[in-house]
């Protein structure tokens, strides 16, 4: 584990394979040590932050292309969100789209932080900026798009609603039947549909549905992952109602 001296250090160096380094070892950390104190966990977030932003600035000493700015940029808006500090991270997704044009990874992060900030209209209508230029390269490959559609859901979801939301899981389900869709991108497709007709009373539509997402989970990820157990919990509380 990267010590307090080696941090600071890092913290005045230009070497990016160094910084690199030095971030991946602290995130790796934080996976290791997840059962550590809450303020370990801060700690460690602080020095991921504080890191990635040093590279961003030696990234911009040394005028490196602006597709590796834009990687920068999001990664340290996902650091942000994840610290709570969620219109930092708006800060940032604006600058990497600023550089990039509307490149759809960056807009579902932005949609993402403005839903964090309860900004509904505007997580819609920055998703489905998003899914309008998924649905130019979908043929090849529709995972991307159908994902991009179960976060426009969870939008909708959050808003409250449920109707909307159901319809979008419904296509997104759809487009199976056209293409192919892997099936951990199904299983998130089906979890997020019972969830939603669990919250609107339709507990046999629910309980089918995360059968479904739970089934898939089991033979893609096994049954220690976090989202089988937490999609066999909800099962359970389904089946139960």
């Amino acid at each position: 584990m990267i010590d307090t001296a080696q941090v600071k250090a890092l913290l005045g160096s230009n070497d990016l394979d160094a910084l690199q380094k030095g971030l991946d070892e602290i995130a790796s950390a934080e996976s290791t040590f997840s059962q550590s104190s809450a303020s370990q966990q801060e700690q460690l977030l602080k020095l991921q932050i504080l890191l990635q932003s040093r590279i961003l600035a030696v990234q911009q000493q040394q005028e490196l292309p602006s597709n590796e700015l834009v990687i920068t940029y999001r990664r340290l808006a996902i650091l942000w969100m994840r610290s709570g500090e969620t219109e930092k991270a708006v800060g940032q997704l604006q600058k990497a789209l600023a550089l990039s044009g509307d490149d759809p990874e960056t807009l579902q992060l932005l949609a993402r932080a403005h839903l964090n900030l309860s900004k509904y209209d505007l997580a819609i209508a920055t998703q489905e900026k998003a899914i309008g230029i998924l649905e130019t390269t979908a043929a090849s490959n529709a995972d991307p798009l159908a994902s991009a559609h179960v976060q426009l859901a969870t939008v909708y979801e959050a808003k409250g609603e449920f109707q909307q939301a159901t319809a979008l899981l419904q296509k997104a389900s759809a487009m199976a039947e056209d293409t192919i869709l892997s099936e951990l991108v199904q299983a998130e497709i089906h979890g997020k549909l019972g969830i939603i007709c669990e919250k609107i009373g339709e507990e046999k539509q629910a309980v089918e549905s995360l059968t479904k997402a739970h089934d898939l989970y089991v033979k893609t990820k096994g049954e220690s992952y976090y989202k089988t157990q937490e999609i066999a919990y909800l099962l359970d509380m389904a089946s139960s109602a």
